[in-house]
């Protein structure tokens, strides 16, 4: 070795037993290695596997609490781990791994922490991230996206066939895009993203304003990048009926409170390490009965393209297959939104619902484009249509509802 290079810090307690042990046990093979011709065989979750977990972020204290956790709520059963953790400065985390090492954990193998992110990467069968907080800038998004697409490719050569990936933060449905872009020999279906601690913060604000337990409330959902989804939200109750959570709540409190407090980027430390404990213990070993939201690829559920990561609803079997659930269209409640909305809007106090009203061919109203005169100049009426570029067109109108002067009687028609 060149005595000017260093050799990459590590730190870890157990070292020549363990590595023994680790050497000793077949590992899933690597691309490189497997039969081309041959399906790669399912990761099997017995007791006598020793599982790599890799936490990758500068997110010191975080990252302990995090393994902690992980290693007391028994996340992976019984199952022996590797824990590794990629971090810049090692030495600020010596001391804390030595302080769980101690505490005698019966699923801890070894617990290391490292700066060579290839030697945690290499055999790993999950890692951890987290998506880059202090986006601010261009420049700043630019160096994310290089970090990102580095990382997924070493990822991709080095860990496990059957390894998985759970993305947290902001930017979790952009940076697990990448990774499936980037990747080659990982499972789309193998990479998820954490979406809970929102419901997590909203069932805890909506618990609060009624007073009543988080077990009481069901159905919150998160929907896309953090669309919050209350539609099918209820309170449960022992000695009547559910009640719908937006029948029990101020209407004005949802937008000005409940949905701006939820969608903060900022969730506290201990919420979201018990949101990562609670996704992967479902990912691993079944949701049951329970619905949870969770980010993964979409494989054409509806109308819904394929290929994208976003969060849903979805039911995890004891096989760790994934169904993204599908809601029926309640018409009363559609119904009791469009009474709701005309009720509150004076501009449509006019109009009048019927529940038992059919829409025919004959009350569709088309708008056909006029074929353009040759002369290059827009002839008035010549077109139902108004170029406001290359690429756009608008109805032409002289009029919208914003414009005062046109509803001299109080009502939405002329």
């Amino acid at each position: 070795m060149n005595k000017e290079s260093k050799p990459p810090k590590r730190l870890g307690t157990r070292t020549v037993q363990n590595q023994l042990l680790r050497n000793s046990l077949k590992r899933s093979p690597t691309m490189a290695e497997s039969n081309p011709d041959e399906e790669p065989k399912k990761m099997s979750l017995t007791l006598e596997n020793l599982l790599k977990i890799v936490i990758l972020g500068d997110y010191k204290v975080f990252n302990i609490e995090l393994v902690f956790n992980l290693l007391q709520r028994k996340v992976f059963a019984n199952l022996k781990l590797n824990v590794y953790i990629v971090t810049s400065d090692v030495s600020e985390v010596t001391e804390l791994i030595i302080c769980i090492e101690r505490s005698a954990f019966c699923n801890l193998n070894e617990f290391i922490a490292t700066n060579n992110v290839q030697e945690a990467f290499l055999n790993a069968d999950f890692l951890i991230m987290m998506s880059d907080l202090s986006i601010q800038n261009v420049t700043q998004d630019m160096r994310s996206l290089k970090y990102i697409i580095k990382k997924a490719q070493i990822f991709d050569q080095l860990a496990n066939v059957n390894a998985r990936v759970l993305m947290m933060g902001p930017h979790c449905c952009t940076w697990l895009q990448i990774f499936a872009e980037v990747t080659s020999n990982l499972s789309k279906e193998n990479l998820s993203g954490l979406s809970r601690h929102y419901v997590t913060k909203a069932v805890t604000l909506i618990t609060q304003k009624l007073n009543c337990n988080t077990q009481d409330i069901t159905g919150v959902y998160i929907w896309g990048p953090h669309y919050l989804d209350l539609v099918h939200a209820e309170k449960v109750s022992k000695f009547s009926s559910n009640q719908d959570v937006y029948d029990l709540l101020p209407v004005d409190w949802f937008d000005n409170c409940l949905i701006e407090e939820v969608l903060q980027p900022k969730t506290g430390r201990h919420a979201l390490i018990s949101a990562v404990c609670h996704h992967l213990h479902d990912w691993l070993w079944g949701s049951g009965n329970k619905i949870v939201s969770m980010i993964t690829i979409v494989q054409k559920p509806g109308d819904v393209a394929d290929g994208i990561y976003s969060s849903y609803p979805v039911v995890i079997d004891e096989n760790r297959n994934i169904t993204v659930l599908n809601f029926s269209v309640s018409r009363q409640k559609v119904y009791d939104a469009l009474h709701w909305f005309v009720a509150i809007n004076s501009l449509y106090k006019d109009v009048t619902i019927d529940q038992n009203g059919v829409i025919s061919d004959d009350d569709i109203i088309r708008l056909e484009e006029v074929a353009k005169e040759t002369s290059e100049e827009l002839i008035e009426g010549t077109s139902a249509y108004m170029s406001i570029s290359d690429f756009a067109r608008i109805v032409r109108a002289s009029w919208h509802q914003r414009y005062d002067a046109l509803f001299t009687s109080g009502y939405a028609g002329v």
